[in-house]
């Protein structure tokens, strides 16, 4: 019985981060090919965003149209995590280098277990 619930607890807790994995590359994706709606499906109601060195708390709304001018003023070539891990309040948190026509950015963004899934509470894109 013991050994029951041990595998079905590892089986919880891998499925558990494999729909993370799936939401952490789907924003990736989005970030890559400057996808500012399918990005903004996973932000939390009220985003704290931080482009082109304005920082604000927004509404998804309000982020993807920040967003959709940012990726507009700056084309996406290329997006890859580069170190990932888990804060103390239990966010994921993720770290990237985005590759635009008009510089390198770093991108960090956190992502909070929401009823839905998880979604992204914070995100930062910060010239290198």
């Amino acid at each position: 019985m013991v050994r029951f619930y041990t595998c079905f607890f590892a089986v919880f807790l891998m499925g558990s981060s494999f729909a993370q994995d799936v939401e952490r590359d789907q924003v990736s994706l989005a970030v890559k090919s400057g996808n500012a709606k399918a990005l903004a499906a996973y932000f939390t109601p009220g985003v704290n965003l931080t482009v082109d060195q304005k920082e604000d708390v927004y509404s998804r709304e309000q982020a993807e149209v920040i967003m959709n001018r940012f990726f507009t003023n700056h084309l996406p070539s290329g997006f890859d995590i580069r170190h990932e891990g888990k804060s103390k309040l239990d966010d994921h948190f993720y770290i990237g280098d985005l590759t635009t026509g008009n510089g390198n950015y770093r991108v960090t963004f956190f992502m909070k277990k929401e009823e839905e899934g998880f979604k992204i509470r914070q995100l930062r894109i910060e010239p290198e």
